[in-house]
């Protein structure tokens, strides 16, 4: 199944895809009315799944965690994701350069292009595609993950990338 997605990728020109996975690690409390235990079992399985099946690869520093416009009102912040690239390519330069020699990091300037992609995406339309300071100026969490970028970027070109479980 992967291998005729990818081949349907590569036939539309797609690089890349973009997702964001609720992380385990910070989901308590999102779903009140489900036992703790079952939702982070069930975003555990998610996320292998994104990682194993697609080979999604996950952004997941403590330091800039993900934030991103709430799903049911983009005015509040939605703090409880992964971001994560699958790469069309595994080995698409475009991409691999900004990789650590183990491929345990990855430059911030990745996060932060792939960050900018994925919010373009989402809150551009048919007239075009908003400029970081127009998605900055308008969504709070946007603003709130570009601040805490700008701060880590002096300090710290790497971020930490999620591993795979087995």
């Amino acid at each position: 199944m992967k291998q005729l997605f990818i081949a349907f990728m590569r036939e539309c020109g797609v690089q890349r895809i973009l997702v964001d996975v609720e992380d385990p690690g910070r989901i308590r409390g999102v779903y009140p009315d489900e036992a703790p235990r079952e939702v982070e079992e069930r975003c555990r399985k998610r996320l292998r799944w994104f990682q194993r099946a697609m080979g999604a690869i996950f952004f997941d520093d403590p330091s800039v965690p993900y934030r991103r416009p709430a799903s049911d009102d983009p005015r509040d912040v939605q703090a409880y994701d992964l971001l994560g690239i699958v790469p069309i390519e595994a080995d698409d330069p475009d991409i691999t350069k900004f990789y650590n020699s183990d491929r345990t990091a990855a430059r911030i300037e990745l996060y932060e292009r792939l960050y900018l992609e994925l919010m373009q995406l989402e809150y551009g339309d048919a007239t075009g595609v908003p400029t970081l300071q127009d998605l900055a100026g308008n969504y709070r969490a946007i603003d709130e993950f570009m601040r805490a970028l700008n701060a880590a970027r002096s300090s710290m070109p790497w971020l930490t990338l999620r591993p795979t479980r087995k």
